[in-house]
């Protein structure tokens, strides 16, 4: 790929168009064939322009505000459609997910109001800290709700070799004894892994991310969000770590409320 002789008119490396975070993943470019990366919420989907135009860059992103309730669906399913970004339910079921526990405090927590509503959970925990409060993982098995694989390490699948990644996937399973479901930490997966992974594991994303682990998140505005992208075999994630604590303290009780009282079921997937 040659380069060019200027950059494109979007402000720089990064951009925010409509909201969305554009990422250009190689700044030079001969202004023929360039790869540019949209960033939602963590998933950069890598895509090929023949320009990088302004007004076609904005064409492109500009679908965003249509899909933004649904996009891990949208997207996630056009992408990879061998991951569960959510489920094909015929009645009103919910599965509520909770990643990077357990916590000794936290997670027993999240038991207690799970509880309150006769809901079931699935948690995507890190291997070490379950090796670190095998009392609370036992807790959660007892209770009915399931136990994911969400790597030993909280490990990033990029930017790692594939067997680095299945290595550190096996160190959690040594320790949970679960081959079921699985995660991957900030969603993102590496991608030489998916096919190995998917012999033993059900890969399970979202399409409802209520980002409980931002600093300074406007909660009223985010349980509005999340409840009306909510429908039958949604996938919802939640934390339940220190950094999410604060906003999963506000977020969780009123999003039992609703789903209750719209009558949805909480199942543990």
């Amino acid at each position: 790929m040659g380069r060019c002789s200027k950059r494109p008119n979007v402000g720089g490396e990064t951009a925010k168009i409509f909201g969305t975070r554009l990422i250009l993943i190689n700044p030079r470019f001969n202004g023929r064939q360039c790869k540019i990366g949209l960033d939602f919420n963590g998933i950069v989907i890598v895509l090929n322009q023949t320009s990088l135009l302004k007004k076609q860059i904005q064409t492109l992103a500009g679908f965003h505000s249509f899909v933004l309730l649904n996009f891990w669906y949208t997207i996630g399913k056009t992408f990879l459609p061998t991951l569960t970004w959510r489920r094909s339910e015929g009645t009103k079921v919910v599965y509520l997910t909770f990643d990077d526990g357990p916590h000794p405090d936290i997670t027993r927590w999240v038991i207690q109001e799970l509880d309150k509503v006769g809901a079931k959970g699935s948690f995507f925990v890190v291997g070490e800290n379950a090796q670190t409060h095998p009392d609370v993982l036992s807790e959660l098995e007892k209770n009915g709700h399931s136990i994911g694989n969400h790597t030993y390490h909280h490990l990033k699948g990029w930017g790692i070799s594939t067997a680095a990644y299945m290595h550190d996937i096996d160190q959690c399973n040594d320790v949970i004894h679960e081959k079921r479901l699985f995660r991957p930490p900030f969603g993102r997966i590496n991608f030489g892994a998916i096919k190995p992974l998917s012999t033993e594991y059900e890969i399970v994303m979202w399409d409802v991310l209520t980002k409980d682990y931002l600093k300074g998140l406007n909660t009223k505005k985010a349980q509005k969000r999340i409840q009306k992208a909510t429908k039958s075999g949604s996938i919802v994630v939640f934390h339940d770590s220190i950094k999410a604590n604060p906003n999963l303290k506000v977020l969780l009780p009123d999003y039992l409320q609703f789903l209750a009282k719209e009558g949805y079921e909480m199942r543990a997937l």
